[in-house]
């Protein structure tokens, strides 16, 4: 049953990843034609998503993180897919996983901020840090996530200990 589950989950961080490409290409569409507060992404606006390209390019790089995050964890599926939960290269991809959703958000709020105080981008205007609850909730999730892989390599540790001893 676990590899049925994950065979679904997978293909599902599959969809994910083309629909965060193509809302990339609408983004970069819009920008294309002029278009302001094209939507970006993500779930909550930013000042970002009203700069023009130098927002789009603050999404995408935050995109990006993601993506290699989600690769992350198409991995971790394919170790359950295998029926090895619990082993240290699952650990790894969830671990990773997690620092991913941590640094897209971290990107996408800080790097305009930091791009604006360098004066490398008027389109940003004064530097300000925008903070959403949503924002707060994934680190929040992230920081449990890589709290659980570290829990798996101690247990993966304690479980080789005790074979030896017994």
């Amino acid at each position: 049953m676990m590899r049925l589950h994950a065979a679904i989950a997978r293909r599902l961080v599959l969809a994910t990843m083309a629909a965060t490409g193509a809302t990339r290409a609408v983004a970069a569409w819009a920008v294309l034609g002029g278009a302001t507060g094209f939507g970006g992404f993500g779930i909550d606006a930013s000042s970002a998503r009203n700069a023009g390209w130098p927002g789009w390019w603050v999404d995408t790089v935050a995109a990006a993180v993601l993506v290699a995050g989600l690769l992350q964890l198409m991995r971790l599926l394919r170790r359950y897919e295998q029926e090895r939960p619990f082993s240290a290269d699952t650990a790894l991809h969830l671990r990773n996983f997690a620092l991913a959703l941590v640094v897209s958000v971290l990107v996408q709020r800080l790097l305009p901020v930091f791009l604006s105080t360098l004066g490398a981008s008027a389109a940003f205007g004064p530097p300000h840090l925008t903070l959403f609850t949503s924002d707060l909730w994934i680190v929040l999730i992230g920081g449990l996530l890589w709290l659980i892989a570290h829990v798996m390599v101690e247990a993966e540790r304690l479980s080789a200990d005790n074979e030896q001893i017994v």
